[in-house]
């Protein structure tokens, strides 16, 4: 019964709607295919490198003194990243930024951007870079605390996921 109601495809005959189902479903398949396998392959890699970068942003030399610190781990697709903020003791942001640039250089980054940005306070703004890593200090006027940023640019990046 089930092999009575199933109809043949007449490729000679196919309609452009059919074709570009066709067409679409061998793409999200072929995607998904890809993606799964990078997943798979690369997934010792992958912990390794978040495993490095975690350590990384726990060496992270602290010029001033830390009342607090938070940081998370996250993921986007294949690629890690770390997020932090510490909280420092009456600091003034363009101070800070200064100081982390200094001990950084000493521990062997290079920095590759330095900003000011006015939004509704002042933003100070560090980037450095050490190998593939990629790291963003920023503070704002009027708060006590500064933003950490830590990616690594490795082929994963490069590949976009």
């Amino acid at each position: 019964m089930i092999g009575a109601a199933m109809k043949k495809i007449d490729w000679k005959n196919l309609s452009y709607y059919d074709f570009i189902g066709f067409v679409a479903v061998t793409a999200i398949l072929l995607f998904a295919l890809y993606f799964g396998g990078l997943w798979y392959a690369t997934y010792d890699y992958r912990i390794q490198m978040r495993d490095q970068m975690v350590g990384m942003y726990q060496h992270l030399p602290e010029p001033l003194p830390v009342v607090s610190e938070d940081y998370g781990v996250h993921q986007r697709w294949l690629v890690f990243y770390i997020d932090g903020v510490k909280i420092l003791n009456k600091p003034q942001p363009e101070n800070v930024i200064n100081e982390y640039k200094k001990a950084l250089e000493k521990e062997g980054w290079d920095a590759e951007r330095e900003y000011v940005r006015n939004d509704k306070n002042k933003t100070y703004g560090i980037n450095m870079r050490k190998g593939e890593f990629i790291l963003s200090v920023s503070a704002r006027e009027n708060r006590d605390s500064i933003n950490i940023h830590l990616i690594k640019r490795d082929w994963i990046y490069h590949m976009g996921f």
